[in-house]
């Protein structure tokens, strides 16, 4: 098993185009482990999306023949 750590930032202005995005009904999509391991963080810490930068671990476990990622 392996870790890898990846940086991410998210600015005010994806923040309001998310927000209005979401307000609107639409959808919004992460796309990429980071990107939803970013997301997800921010909810679970802070309750909302919110402008900042930090880092994420990715765990990668080879089972067998195959790669299994966790977070």
């Amino acid at each position: 098993m392996s870790c890898i750590q990846d940086g991410f930032q998210i600015s005010e202005q994806a923040v309001q185009t998310i927000q209005e995005a979401e307000t609107g009904g639409g959808r919004v999509i992460a796309v990429g482990t980071t990107a939803a391991q970013a997301w997800s963080r921010l909810w679970i810490e802070a309750g909302r999306l919110t402008a900042q930068s930090g880092e994420t671990r990715l765990f990668i476990i080879q089972f067998h023949s195959r790669l299994w990622m966790c977070c």
